[in-house]
């Protein structure tokens, strides 16, 4: 028997374990063991954390930023101690009190409403010797009860029936979308969306939400035909 051309299984839950990575709590942001080695690795004791937020507007942030440092914990409340918490023989992993931080920015409000830890997790990237990034991506964290409240800009969707997603969309146009729908007959109570201005980048964030959907429930949602394509090619306008 040869032993060639095999293809070995890994554990998907496992995927990028090895990666620096944070995951938003209720209270807070932990850090991964990977990330805290590092950090470990560096000497710090400290950190800063940073948003891209417009104009003090959360709901416009995209990256968390993590400043690392062994600056003095003083007044300003802008200096926050790294603790370990989860601290065991085999491993370290550093936690951040944030709460205020968490209920700020929507997209992190909206994760850590989730129960499986990998919708709550981020993957890292050092940017310089001290600087690490996050990007915080869409996660459809508004929400609205009526159509007719929704604003006419473009956006990936989610229509939920009973907490049940029906269906998983993108339009140029979030209002003139559901208000189609609804004259077809759909049925949903809740719509939750996030607002993204690019095409290519809503059809991007719309297959990312599908095909986590499917790898949880093995199947698309009630209204949901087929998978959008990975490129922009026949993108639908509304």
């Amino acid at each position: 028997m040869q032993l060639k051309n095999l293809t070995f299984f890994k554990r998907q839950s496992h995927l990028l374990m090895d990666e620096p990575q944070i995951v938003v709590l209720t209270n807070g942001i932990s850090f991964n063991a990977a990330f805290s080695k590092k950090i470990i690795q560096s000497g710090y004791k400290h950190c800063k954390l940073a948003t891209d937020a417009k104009d003090n507007d959360y709901g416009t942030a995209n990256n968390l930023f993590i400043f690392l440092t062994n600056e003095d914990i003083g007044a300003g409340g802008t200096i926050l101690p790294l603790t370990h918490p989860q601290k065991t023989q085999a491993c370290v992993r550093y936690f951040v009190a944030c709460k205020e931080l968490v209920d700020r920015v929507p997209r992190f409000a909206a994760m850590r409403k989730s129960s499986t830890r990998s919708e709550r997790r981020l993957l890292v990237k050092q940017v310089q010797e001290d600087v690490y990034v996050a990007v915080i991506e869409p996660n459809c964290e508004n929400e609205c009860f009526n159509y007719k409240d929704l604003p006419k800009k473009g956006g990936v969707y989610k229509y939920t029936e009973g907490g049940v997603v029906v269906e998983i969309g993108s339009t140029n146009n979030l209002k003139m979308r559901a208000s189609q729908h609804v004259k077809d007959g759909m049925k949903f109570d809740t719509i939750q969306f996030s607002l993204i201005d690019n095409a290519n980048e809503r059809y991007k964030v719309e297959r990312k939400h599908m095909e986590a959907y499917e790898a949880k429930y093995g199947k698309k949602p009630k209204y949901n035909k087929n998978l959008p394509p990975k490129t922009k090619g026949g993108l639908r306008l509304i």
